[in-house]
């Protein structure tokens, strides 16, 4: 069943032409980037709106991204807000992006660095991944924000994620990942992406 399911998702990106999405994300981190324990940790949220789309046969994309970055301090709560990102491609020359904070005075103009020619809106390949690597349960259904959906688990290593697909379009509209670091400390970090919104167009 759970083998099934992830191909029916990979089915989701067949002959697609363009591809919206929100979704909300919030990321539970424990530890800092050298590997330190944090210890009242952090608490991470992502607000991104996502569009993917073909034009003239070339891949083009944009993403806007609000963040919110909240601390615990000696017992007092910190919250700051990043200002808003964009990304977006140059439509008259598609291997160039370019990348924008609100607020700046101007955007970054660059060659996109592509390890393969993109032929077709992406998406699919960690999905083909999981059905070739990880090991797959299925969990049974449930309802994800006004979604009715099928769940399953895929662990890899030191990683844990639940998934969940809508039974109408097998688009995933909510995963939670854990990572654990097998080390002296123990920590853990905690991902969870919920879509609020999504648009496909074949």
């Amino acid at each position: 069943m759970q083998k099934k399911l992830f191909s029916e998702r990979l089915c989701f990106f067949d002959d697609l032409d363009g591809l919206y999405f929100e979704v909300e994300g919030q990321l539970d981190v424990s530890v800092d980037r050298d590997g330190n324990v944090i210890s009242d940790g952090e608490n991470i949220t992502m607000l991104e709106k996502h569009w993917h789309y073909m034009k003239d046969d070339e891949y083009c994309n944009r993403f806007q991204i609000d963040t919110i970055q909240e601390t615990e301090e000696n017992g007092e709560s910190k919250v700051e807000e990043e200002p808003t990102s964009y990304t977006f491609t140059d439509v008259d020359d598609p291997e160039y992006q370019f990348d924008y904070n609100e607020g700046d005075e101007s955007a970054i103009h660059y060659e996109v660095d592509r390890v393969e020619e993109i032929e077709s809106i992406p998406g699919a390949a960690p999905h083909e991944r999981r059905l070739e690597e990880s090991v797959l349960t299925y969990l049974g259904e449930e309802e994800v924000n006004g979604y009715q959906t099928y769940v399953v688990q895929s662990v890899d290593e030191d990683m844990e994620t639940t998934h969940w697909y809508d039974q109408d379009t097998y688009y995933e509209v909510q995963s939670e990942t854990v990572i654990s670091r097998d080390d002296k400390n123990n920590v853990e970090t905690i991902s969870i992406i919920t879509v609020l919104d999504f648009e496909k167009k074949s």
